[in-house]
């Protein structure tokens, strides 16, 4: 069991390279002092377990974002492109800056892409372990 959670511990924080927040380790108003450490032990790796797994889908989620605004940013780039002048000229034109930044959006796109199908990867392994 113990090893379980180590790896996933380590796919979330080493692998997918995500932060979670610290557990406090103080108890919370209310709690009696007396409990068990099993109990509260316990109740720290589920709620470790919880931040893992929102931590996973969250970067899932930011990481389409991104994917999806690329994605506009070189439709727009193409629709306001010049027609009259050559497809992605490249050469000692202001035309080139064009052309290096529907490469530069496409390089940016193709990254995150990667890195989102890191993460699918990532929680399709973090959710065979539980």
């Amino acid at each position: 069991m113990l090893r379980k959670r180590a790896i996933r511990s380590l796919l979330v924080e080493e692998v997918a390279a995500l932060r979670l927040p610290e557990l406090d380790d103080e108890p919370e108003e209310g709690t009696e002092e007396g409990t068990t450490e099993a109990a509260s032990g316990d109740g720290e790796l589920q709620l470790r377990e919880e931040q893992q797994s929102e931590a996973l889908h969250g970067a899932e989620r930011r990481t389409r974002l991104i994917v999806a605004l690329d994605w506009i940013a070189l439709a727009v780039l193409f629709v306001l492109r010049d027609t009259t002048e050559a497809f992605l000229p490249f050469g000692a034109t202001t035309d080139t800056v064009f052309t290096l930044g529907v490469v530069a959006v496409a390089i940016h796109s193709g990254f995150r892409l990667g890195q989102l199908e890191k993460y699918r990867a990532i929680a399709r392994v973090y959710e065979r372990l539980r």
